[in-house]
């Protein structure tokens, strides 16, 4: 991208269950006075909130949720005059979901790649407990319809809790020098929270967010296997809306307890031990072998 040509771009690749929705709401709410501060965050070109267009158009898969099939020149030109307008010194920030799908696709990375050439970019990824993603995985995707028990669903998405193996094409493709892997730890944030962690990662001073801990972000631990078993009944349609606006609007009435300890008392995953360890070892390693932000 001629246009770029040694600006600075930060591609945040948000991997699901890493907080990446509070903190593109609030790059959104407080674009301007963050632009003023030298981390400009440009409108992207779809109806999603952050910059998911990009992957969109490197990726060989078409998903269904996106807006339209966006091509690589249009994108170019419109990312490329925000490169242009970028004040001295100052940083273009990107972020979305997508990108993390891509590590399934590293063509599609090595397109990533050629379409930021010329460009001081660098790429930055939270990655999270694998136990801690599962659970909060699945505390989401009961609320839309998932049915099956906790237990083998954790079983059979375990791979997909891997993320610093799910980085690793990032890493192949860019080099270390270029990715940065923070951990996704509540206990650990600077700051506090995922937000403060991540503006201060990047040297920004951050602005209160809106966004709340405590906001309905998933099934409460206690409710979990009424809404699974809601999924799985043959209940009418009008039976499952009611009983999931009951179990919704509980969800956020409960008390906040430990998830993990609520969910996995009653759950054996022993024979596991050693790929869930195999796991944490990469994410440490990814984690602390990683640099800082500029």
């Amino acid at each position: 991208m001629q246009a770029g040509k040694g600006k600075r771009v930060v591609l945040h690749i948000g991997f699901h269950k890493t907080g990446s929705s509070a903190i593109q709401a609030n790059l959104e709410q407080f674009s301007a006075e963050y632009a003023e501060r030298g981390l400009v965050v440009p409108q992207g070109l779809s109806h999603w909130t952050g910059h998911p267009e990009i992957a969109w158009a490197c990726c060989p898969e078409k998903f269904p949720w996106a807006d339209r099939d966006f091509q690589l020149d249009e994108l170019s030109e419109y990312y490329g005059q925000q490169l242009a307008d970028l004040p001295e010194g100052a940083t273009l920030l990107l972020s979305s979901e997508e990108y993390c799908r891509l590590n399934y696709y590293p063509g599609a990375i090595e397109a990533i790649r050629d379409f930021f050439e010329g460009t001081d970019l660098t790429i930055l990824a939270y990655l999270r407990d694998p136990i801690d993603f599962l659970v909060s995985r699945y505390r989401h995707e009961i609320t839309h319809g998932e049915a099956t028990p906790l237990e083998p669903f954790m079983r059979h998405h375990l791979r997909s809790a891997d993320l610093a193996l799910r980085l690793r094409p990032w890493v192949d493709i860019f080099g270390h020098e270029r990715v940065i892997a923070r951990l996704f730890d509540r206990k650990a944030f600077t700051g506090g929270t995922i937000v403060n962690d991540f503006l201060g990662a990047l040297a920004v001073t951050p602005e209160p967010s809106d966004f709340r801990r405590g906001e309905f972000s998933g099934a409460h631990p206690w409710l979990c296997s009424a809404w699974q078993k809601l999924n799985a009944s043959d209940a009418d349609e009008a039976m499952r809306d009611e009983g999931r606006r009951t179990l919704y609007a509980a969800s956020i009435a409960l008390p906040a307890v430990d998830a993990k300890k609520a969910l996995l008392a009653e759950i054996d995953l022993g024979d596991l031990e050693d790929e869930i360890a195999d796991m944490r070892s990469r994410l440490a390693a990814a984690v602390n072998g990683g640099r800082e932000a500029r």
